[in-house]
């Protein structure tokens, strides 16, 4: 478990919720070539709005506003947390 700050390590995220049937991903690009992550519970999202109402918004976004909490908060969405760490991640869950 690393408690680092810094890039998240996301081979360590897998790794912890490989267990978790009820957890998926969805890998994306920012600018096309910034590796990314949504990671939720399948029960209790619907994908086709999860893509059209969060996914699509933040597709649109580039790197510098996905960085900016100033833009972040304006995703229309009830609940962004911003996370700098795989344990973060992982307390989510």
């Amino acid at each position: 478990m690393s408690a680092r700050k810094g890039p998240i390590d996301t081979q360590e995220i897998t790794d912890r919720l490989n267990d978790c049937p009820d957890i998926d991903r969805k890998k994306v690009f920012i600018d096309g070539k910034h590796e990314a992550y949504f990671i939720y519970i399948t029960e209790q999202i619907d994908k086709d709005i999860l893509q059209r109402d969060f996914v699509s918004y933040i597709l649109k976004m580039d790197l510098g506003q996905l960085s900016d909490k100033t833009f972040v908060h304006n995703i229309p969405c009830c609940e962004i947390h911003l996370l700098y760490s795989a344990d973060d991640v992982i307390k989510m869950f």
